[in-house]
């Protein structure tokens, strides 16, 4: 195994998603650790506590957006440096994380509100996983006009493909024919 950390990221993996979040300071402190160690899983998982995006108990974590995106961009550089197949099956890759940050950036309740930004990393992250994520997101954008013009032919396109992972676009899709 290339990670030490990975059977420990798969059983916090397994706690954080089925509860939704940490409900202990040892086990938000032992994430900390395992990302300070250098496993992009455990980064990731660590973003998303600090993002106010999350329900992590305030107690257990100052949330801060900033924190949640510098841990995050480190998850990314260290997803491709040492990329494991297994943790994908999970849903945590590289386009998830960029679907993520996207989600930071487009809350209006987010200090790092920016819809530059949002746009960008939905972008990235629609690439990277053919539509999975992020694509959605940005034809609602262009749908609503959010940020941006109104562009109901980028909806168009960005609903079309997310269609085969979100059923919510299909009736999108329909408003606009």
């Amino acid at each position: 195994m290339k990670n030490k950390y990975l059977i420990s990221f798969l059983v916090f993996f397994t706690f954080y998603s089925n509860a939704g979040f940490y409900n202990s300071e040892q086990e938000v402190k032992k994430m900390q650790e395992c990302a300070e160690h250098g496993d992009w899983g455990c980064m990731t998982i660590l973003g998303t506590f600090y993002s106010t995006l999350n329900e992590t108990p305030t107690e257990l974590i100052n949330q801060d957006d900033q924190k949640a995106i510098y841990w995050l961009n480190k998850a990314i550089v260290r997803y491709n440096e040492d990329h494991f197949t297994l943790i994908d099956t999970y849903n945590f890759s590289e386009a998830w994380i960029y679907d993520f940050m996207g989600h930071i950036y487009s809350s209006q309740y987010s200090k790092l509100f920016n819809h530059k930004k949002a746009i960008e990393n939905y972008e990235i992250s629609s690439k990277l996983s053919g539509g999975k994520y992020g694509a959605y997101e940005l034809g609602m954008i262009y749908y609503t006009g959010k940020g941006v013009d109104k562009n109901h032919s980028l909806a168009k396109e960005w609903l079309f493909l997310s269609l085969k992972y979100n059923n919510k676009a299909l009736e999108i899709l329909e408003k606009i024919n």
